[in-house]
């Protein structure tokens, strides 16, 4: 009971440390994921956090919705962990994984790499692929962690990579609901048994962005860390515009994984299009 007593009191204690920290940041500057951010915050940012059982069904859901056949060539930007591309690889695809860290690219080239799954150092902008792929992901809201002028380039070299009615499928954040449940709010989490995270989430109404600083204990070694990021934020009409701008015809929508309609309370825009090119 002791034990208990006094870890309740370590950790209001930190939690008492962390708000203090957060009051002392401005959120006037903007920060996007580029190399050595990413470098920085992978550890932390990804570590652990994540269910084997969700992935399976986002591949599922994912290979429901576009229409690829067996052994198709899959484009899997902004790959993060590679873990999406291993389940795609398994199910019997071609797929080629991408991001902008060297040390996340090694590391998954050792763990996953063959014939079937190869990892590629390249930004969104460095996509310079021509009609090769079948279908391409991009998920976990990563388009919107590019600066917002950037977005319609990288949609461009989205469809010059894909085959005349390919497919691409995004998973972005719906500004809606961003706006309403979450701007403005500060969160805890605990992530692996080992990081305490506040959350402060600002929004930018006039250049429609989130502006969300992370501060985290890493109870290995009692350091503390601090990330400020910057993520581009759409509603569904605009991202469907963005879309046809860039030869992308939209064919379905989903407002979750579970497959519910696109509204303002949904977290999510699920988007399955198809390449006219």
């Amino acid at each position: 009971m002791k034990h208990q007593k006094d870890g309740a009191k370590i950790i209001s204690s930190l939690k008492a440390f962390l708000h203090q920290r957060i009051e002392d940041i401005s959120f006037t500057d903007n920060m996007y994921y580029d190399e050595d951010f990413f470098a920085k915050s992978i550890e932390n940012n990804f570590a652990g956090w994540y269910d084997a059982d969700a992935l399976k069904q986002q591949i599922g859901f994912i290979l429901q919705h576009c229409k690829v056949t067996p052994n198709s060539k899959v484009l899997d930007a902004a790959c993060g962990h590679g873990r999406h591309a291993e389940l795609l690889c398994r199910r019997g695809h071609e797929v080629l994984a991408t991001d902008i860290s060297d040390q996340l690219i090694t590391h998954l080239t050792e763990k996953y790499g063959d014939k079937r799954l190869l990892f590629e150092k390249r930004t969104f902008m460095e996509i310079n692929y021509s009609q090769i792929f079948d279908l391409a992901i991009v998920l976990a809201n990563s388009l919107g962690l590019i600066p917002r002028d950037e977005f319609v380039i990288v949609l461009n070299k989205l469809s010059r990579s894909l085959k005349k009615d390919g497919w691409l499928f995004v998973e972005l954040d719906n500004r809606p609901h961003f706006v309403r449940n979450e701007a403005g709010k500060r969160s805890w989490s605990y992530h692996a048994d080992r990081w305490l995270v506040l959350s402060e989430h600002h929004y930018d109404s006039e250049n429609r962005l989130e502006k969300t600083v992370d501060i985290s204990v890493d109870f290995a070694d009692m350091s503390v860390n601090q990330f400020l990021l910057t993520k581009s934020l759409y509603d569904y009409n605009e991202l469907c515009n963005l879309l046809a701008s860039a030869n992308f015809i939209v064919r379905k929508s989903f407002g979750d994984w579970e497959g519910n309609e696109i509204s303002e309370a949904s977290p999510s825009l699920l988007i399955a299009a198809q390449n006219r090119l």
